[in-house]
């Protein structure tokens, strides 16, 4: 299985989103080898691999985690063919034309995963530049990939079935949205030590909603 995170815009917690998604439980479970593969030049996920292997961490071993920074999209179905995983997630870099890497990651997704903000802004970015893409390689494939809408940085009051009411009332029908993520600040934070989203929560107070977040997003993009 092949999950593409994608979006134009930045800055909606794609690479949070990526990576808290391969080192879910929930995914653990499932998936004897997972690769997350970074194709976002911004290399955050390097980061948090380079803070990790520099203070001796242990190596997580189901999780392979690879950087395609140098490589051609043309190339990336022939690159994704060489890894030896169940499940690949694949954090796409933001385009402000979707072209490239967008579509090239669509075209190969078995889940095409949308992190959106509940913003006039990002919501306009969605239907004007990236649905109209999405559709078209949709149309090309047959229905495929199968579309998810991530609720991010929403509001922990919030009651999840207003979320999902709010997107659900203008997405698109093939458009499944999943329950809402927080992200609230010490999500974010947790990567500067260079641990996972389930180790950070073992010593930091109040992580437990947001591992359950995440955890019931996991479940929903791979069942």
């Amino acid at each position: 299985m092949i999950i593409s995170i994608v979006n134009p815009k930045g800055g909606v917690g794609k690479s949070t989103l990526a990576h808290c998604l391969a080192y879910s439980e929930a995914v653990r479970r499932r998936f004897r080898r997972v690769a997350l593969i970074e194709a976002d030049p911004q290399g955050t996920l390097a980061a948090w691999a380079a803070e990790r292997e520099a203070r001796g961490l242990p190596a997580i071993k189901h999780v392979e985690f690879l950087q395609l920074l140098s490589e051609r999209p043309a190339h990336l179905a022939e690159r994704l063919r060489s890894v030896k995983a169940d499940l690949i997630v694949l954090d796409v870099p933001g385009e402000s034309i979707p072209r490239f890497w967008t579509r090239a990651a669509l075209e190969l997704a078995d889940r095409a995963v949308i992190p959106l903000r509940p913003s006039a802004k990002d919501e306009q970015a969605l239907e004007d530049v990236l649905l109209p893409v999405l559709e078209a390689v949709r149309a090309d494939r047959r229905g495929r990939p199968s579309v998810f809408v991530v609720p991010s940085f929403v509001s922990p009051q919030a009651v999840p079935s207003n979320v999902r009411d709010y997107f659900g009332a203008w997405l698109p029908e093939y458009v499944t949205v999943t329950a809402p993520w927080s992200l609230r600040a010490g999500v974010q934070e947790y990567d500067r030590a260079g641990e996972t989203l389930n180790e950070y929560a073992k010593h930091v107070r109040g992580m437990g909603r947001a591992v359950r977040e995440v955890e019931a997003i996991a479940k929903a993009l791979t069942k």
